[in-house]
């Protein structure tokens, strides 16, 4: 969607090109844009894309449709190329954390690619017009506790994963989860409910085998036809995240977070791994593992099915739905109506599995009083 309607405002007929707008100095290969309406009139503001250099794009698409440019917000590095769209999470009307994760496997040779791969939070104020790109040194690292849990038992046993929890000042540039070093990436979509980020990461596993003709009904040296066989398998695991979304630390409490794996007290963890965890605080799990190539995670609510699915969500991202009322509410991104969500992820081994997940629910404003008997009162 545009700012601007093409039959009314460029004098152009619908369907036609608007404008082109030109990244300067990025590299081809741009990702899925992300399209965010800030000020609730059914249009997009701003999109949000990155590409195959690292780098991360604000697309501003206020004003008039000559003045649409685009702002580097995020410079990257080409070993860790974003592919998949950015989510984001509204912070006010002027600030947002723009949450991408890196890495690749549109190509072969990605999957043998070992590069290191990270999760970003960018914070872009939308008050800056020509924002200066955030360096990677200036974001907050988190990384992956080398302790981990486990969950259920037999064939449905998982592995659990922990995340440091540094401090991330409010305002600050924004924070950087980095992956495991076997090539874990991510390559799709995160969903944000609550102020976390959920999405699914994978590492690829490739297996070369070659084999020679066989030679041995051959006599008096006779050539052979055959050639040498060579094959590659390709096998995937991954991890399902939630995150939060300010620090890309663990979830918390008031938030959304996995259900039913409990946490991890803090004593639970080495002398150097308690230094790179703030306050004392348990920590709740940020990841659980996953067999088999997985897909994205969605999140699920039979509750939901019920209600009208907006095809703008709380925190301004536009998707399928339907669109509401000019000026309308886009709701609260800080809780949710009904508390009762899964997140689900189609898997290459197990096929679809879901995990509950214990959601931040609104306070109910009001009551209502509902008679369910009656009957005269006689002296």
């Amino acid at each position: 969607m545009a700012k601007q309607a093409p039959t009314v405002e460029t004098g152009k007929a619908a369907g036609s090109l608007v404008k082109t707008i030109s990244v300067n100095g990025g590299l081809k290969g741009l990702s899925t844009p992300t399209l965010v309406d800030i000020d609730a009139d059914n249009l997009a503001d701003v999109a949000y894309a990155g590409d195959q250099g690292g780098n991360l794009y604000r697309f501003d698409l206020r004003g008039e449709v000559s003045s649409w440019t685009a702002h580097k917000i995020y410079n990257g590095k080409s070993s860790q190329p974003i592919t998949a769209a950015p989510a984001v999470y509204k912070e006010s009307s002027d600030s947002y954390m723009v949450i991408v994760g890196t890495g690749s496997d549109i190509y072969q040779k990605d999957l043998e690619d070992k590069s290191q791969q990270v999760v970003l939070g960018i914070r872009d104020k939308l008050t800056e017009k020509t924002p200066t790109p955030i360096e990677q040194s200036q974001l907050v690292e988190q990384k992956i506790l080398g302790t981990t849990g486990t969950s259920g038992t037999g064939g449905d046993k998982k592995t659990l994963r922990y995340l440091t929890r540094k401090i991330v000042a409010d305002g600050s540039p924004g924070w950087m989860l980095t992956l495991g070093s076997d090539g874990e990436r991510v390559v799709t979509q995160a969903s944000v409910i609550n102020r976390t980020a959920v999405f699914t990461s994978r590492v690829y596993t490739t297996k070369k085998s070659s084999s020679a003709p066989n030679t041995s009904s051959q006599s008096n040296n006779a050539y052979s036809c055959k050639i040498n066989k060579t094959s590659t398998k390709s096998e995937s695991t991954g991890w399902l995240f939630a995150v939060d979304v300010k620090t890309g630390s663990n979830p918390l409490e008031g938030s959304a977070y996995f259900k039913d794996l409990g946490e991890q007290s803090k004593t639970s963890f080495n002398a150097d791994e308690k230094e790179a965890i703030e306050g004392d605080e348990a920590l709740k799990v940020a990841a659980l593992q996953i067999d088999g190539l997985s897909s994205g995670a969605t999140l699920n609510s039979f509750e939901a099915l019920a209600r009208t699915v907006k095809a703008v969500n709380a925190n301004g991202a536009f998707g399928s739905g339907q669109d509401l009322a000019i000026d309308a509410a886009q709701g609260r991104n800080d809780c949710v109506e009904h508390g009762d969500y899964t997140v689900g992820v189609v898997s290459s081994t197990t096929g679809y599995e879901s995990t509950g997940l214990e959601a931040f629910k609104c306070p109910t404003e009001g009551g209502r009083l509902i008679r369910i008997n009656s009957r005269p009162i006689i002296e």
